[in-house]
């Protein structure tokens, strides 16, 4: 026991942890490498005040086949700072059966989700606290209709040659790849929804 709570707090905190689903908030508290088997130990803290834990894989990358990752992205810091969510305390959900307590995380997401899934995490920092991320990211769009201008140019002289035209279409391409890029651009700053996002 973490801490000792009384029989009449204990039973308010379990009934408040409880949601409907029949799922149970817990609070994150620590983890732990073990370098036997390069899995992890995630420890949390139930309604009653008790330390558990569950074992997973160590993830050798930052990606969503590995459950720990998929655990704290969740919480919206990332495996980067998996060490501030614990000492913070956040809240993330368990079930509680007869083999012991499960950390819920959610299941691993296709390709396309998980592109989602960094692009309105890189939205989000941006709103929230200005980070470099949300700077790369503008940097990014305002940087490709320069590269897309010098590859579609060599591209189009190859095809017709050193002349107006293919300069002319060249210059087109850049522009419709341009607005396209800043109504996308624009769009996911102010939270409006678009069909990809």
């Amino acid at each position: 026991m973490s801490e000792q709570l009384s029989e009449t707090d204990e039973l308010y905190a379990i009934s408040q942890a409880t949601n409907d689903d029949g799922t149970i908030d817990v609070t994150l508290h620590d983890f732990t490498k073990t370098d036997a088997d390069d899995r992890v130990s995630v420890e949390f803290v139930t309604p009653a005040g008790d330390i558990k834990s569950e074992l997973m894989d160590w993830p050798e990358r930052d990606s969503d086949e590995y459950k720990f990752v998929r655990l704290f992205d969740q919480t919206g810091y990332g495996i980067i700072s998996a060490e501030e969510a614990c000492e913070n305390g956040t809240t993330v959900t368990a079930t509680k059966n007869g083999s012991g307590w499960r950390l819920l995380a959610p299941e691993q997401q296709s390709a396309f989700d998980r592109m989602k899934h960094k692009l309105w995490q890189i939205r989000e920092s941006g709103l929230q606290s200005g980070s470099d991320s949300w700077g790369s990211f503008w940097t990014m769009l305002l940087m490709a209709p320069f590269f897309l201008f010098i590859t579609s140019v060599v591209y189009a002289l190859r095809l017709d040659g050193m002349n107006d035209t293919a300069v002319g279409y060249a210059m087109a391409f850049t522009h419709v790849v341009m607005w396209i890029l800043a109504i996308i651009g624009t769009a996911m700053f102010f939270g409006v929804p678009l069909p990809l996002f």
